[in-house]
């Protein structure tokens, strides 16, 4: 199971192709369950790894270090831990909160949230939130405080103890990234997607961001419950695997799959 950004779904490259094509080389059938989506930080893959409870998966992989970087963008006085500082966790965090909404079907409650913070937004403040998609250019300069540090660390704790508890394979790479790309320059045609840097922060508080939380994942490894995939080092200083600061080429799609497949060989009887 993949539990990612966008870096692993089929709208921003092959990853997941190349699952399917390199995976049938195994022994073994491999069903492939996708939950990675475009934007959603470790928040959203710990909550979606916590919702699905009754599923049981031989390896799961975790996979993440740039979107969470947007949420610094913010004046510390409205930064929150759990990125209610954001209309869209505002909302997620209440539902989450609150199981009973969905078991019971009483989605009044959430409906009324909704509507409170649409109006909150776009009437009564309409900078309570920062916006979903890119910074605010006014509060580009407050990302050089990688506030998102703890919160990435709790999350990614809270994962890695689910694993456990499920005696699940839990793999968790660095998160792999351009040294190669200019703020505004896209490296290949205009028919090829590719994501402007800025729209995640300014250039170096971004590069700053990621190594934050790739440290973090360095720091883990010393406690255990995981399988540790130094993916940033692997694929460092070769700017063929990229198209944009994060998002692969076919060869780094090929590349990144190549060597997550290997780990999960490596692995005693799990496929």
């Amino acid at each position: 199971m993949f539990l990612g950004g966008s870096v692993l779904t089929k709208d921003w490259g092959k990853v997941p192709d190349y699952i399917y094509k390199l995976s049938s080389d195994f022994d073994k059938k491999v069903n492939f369950v996708n939950l990675a989506a475009g934007a959603h930080t470790s928040l959203d893959s710990y909550y979606k790894y916590q919702w699905i409870r009754k599923k049981r998966f031989d390896v799961v992989l975790f996979y993440h270090g740039i979107n969470e970087v947007r949420a610094n963008n913010v004046p510390s006085k409205k930064w929150k831990n759990d990125y209610s500082h954001y209309s869209w966790y505002d909302e997620v965090n209440f539902y989450f909160r609150h199981p009973f909404l969905k078991k019971t079907g009483l989605l009044t409650p959430y409906f009324l949230k909704h509507t409170l913070i649409q109006l909150e937004t776009k009437i009564v403040n309409k900078n309570q939130f920062i916006p979903t998609n890119s910074p605010k250019d006014e509060w580009l300069e407050y990302g050089n405080d990688v506030k998102t540090s703890e919160s990435f660390r709790a999350n990614l704790i809270k994962i890695i103890e689910i694993a456990k508890k499920r005696k699940e394979t839990l793999i968790i790479p660095t998160f792999a990234y351009s040294r190669f790309y200019p703020a505004y320059y896209k490296l290949f045609p205009e028919k090829e997607k590719v994501g402007y840097i800025w729209i995640w922060g300014k250039p170096e508080n971004v590069v700053l961001g990621i190594n934050v939380h790739n440290t973090i994942i360095r720091q883990l490894t010393r406690k255990g419950g995981f399988i540790f995939l130094d993916q940033e080092k692997l694929m460092r200083n070769n700017d063929l695997y990229f198209r944009d600061v994060c998002h692969f080429t076919d060869e780094g799609s090929k590349f990144f799959v190549e060597t997550i497949l290997k780990k999960m060989t490596s692995l005693d009887n799990k496929l």
